[in-house]
């Protein structure tokens, strides 16, 4: 090789690090300017200083990219909150995650649902790009195990993942786990959208929706007629007021439905559009539903149609007992450390002195 030549190699190579230094800091300063939108709610990471934080474990460079999100509302009252928070910002600064807690309002112009349960899933939507997953969380939901990783829970098979509750039939809509993919962002405005196809009736917000859009997801939705029967079939006449009834299940911990993800209509033509059989009378009970055991009903109605697998399509459902929370009062906040990750329902207005009360 000439001397003319050795020149014009060395150039070349010289070019490509420049140039591969340049692309480097131009991704570094995109995805800055995507984190700087949603910074404004700095202001909420003082629970980060409530808890005297010990490293036990090293920090390490997180690869992938994983942010633990919470959405709040201008008038949340932060104190609420403050045991749950302040265990899940201790354990991102151990383990390097990013913990953003985020007011839903910095994002007005880009959402603009007025029912916040919906709301906050189209926030989660615009926030996913920066990251390579977010785990999205109940503003309740605090860490007692802080030996469990995130990464235990990633699925190359899903983008978006799921569980079952263990005291119903219900999907869980306040934590999910969701990878950064176009179809995942589709996924999380569909169902933020479903505001606007909400019934007139009681749905219990978006956790009816979930149901709904899951199913939909699997067969063709049909025209329901517009008589039912709230007997559902088995009488002539109206059943009597549940009293009691629906009274205790009320007063069940965060018993209201929370948020989850959406199956819109449109994706019902790409798989068995024709495996609808019992749509219609589980379709009927959620139009029609007046209180949360109507709404228990049909979200067994669905589930029993989608049976026992925990794979549909890109989405996953893990089983009861199988995810990284789970709800504290069924077990009088006890848990087990060769299980047990997070906790559901740590709201200090629901603290309570502790009895020493077996375990059912």
């Amino acid at each position: 090789m000439n001397r003319i030549s050795k020149i014009i190699f060395r150039s070349l190579i010289f070019c490509a690090a420049v140039l591969l230094f340049l692309l480097s800091v131009s991704r570094l300063a995109i995805e800055n300017a995507q984190r700087r939108h949603f910074r404004s709610s700095a202001r909420y990471m003082h629970f980060e200083n409530i808890v005297e934080i010990k490293y036990i474990w090293p920090v390490q460079r997180r690869n992938p990219r994983i942010a633990i999100l919470m959405v709040i509302e201008p008038d949340t009252k932060m104190e609420f909150y403050e045991h749950a928070m302040s265990s899940i910002a201790c354990y991102s600064r151990v383990w390097n995650y990013d913990f953003l807690i985020v007011n839903s309002s910095d994002f007005r112009n880009e959402c603009t649902h007025k029912d916040k349960f919906f709301r906050r899933h189209c926030v989660a939507a615009r926030i996913l790009g920066a990251y390579d997953y977010i785990l999205f969380l109940d503003a309740d939901i605090g860490v007692v195990n802080p030996t469990r990783r995130i990464e235990e829970f990633l699925d190359v098979k899903a983008e978006v993942i799921f569980y079952d509750r263990f005291y119903n039939w219900e999907v869980m809509a306040g934590a999910y786990l969701v990878k950064n993919t176009n179809w995942s962002k589709h996924f999380l405005d569909g169902f933020a959208n479903y505001e606007f196809r909400l019934p007139k009736s009681f749905h219990g917000t978006d956790n009816g929706a979930l149901h709904v859009s899951v199913i939909s997801y699997w067969c063709h939705v049909k025209r329901l007629p517009r008589s039912y029967d709230r007997s559902w079939g088995r009488t002539g006449k109206r059943r009597k007021p549940y009293g009691r009834e629906v009274l205790l299940i009320e007063k069940l911990h965060h018993i209201r439905a929370r948020a989850t993800s959406l199956f819109q209509a449109y994706l019902a033509e790409v798989i068995l559009g024709t495996n609808d059989a019992g749509l219609a009378t589980c379709l009927h009970v959620y139009s029609r539903s007046r209180n949360f055991l109507d709404l228990f009903m049909y979200e067994a109605c669905i589930r029993k149609l989608l049976g026992n697998s925990t794979y549909f399509g890109k989405i996953k459902i893990l089983p009861k007992g199988k995810a990284w929370a789970r709800d504290n009062w069924m077990t009088n906040s006890l848990w087990n450390p060769e299980r047990d990750f997070m906790m559901h329902n740590w709201k200090l207005t629901q603290l309570r002195t502790y009895k020493n009360a077996p375990l059912p």
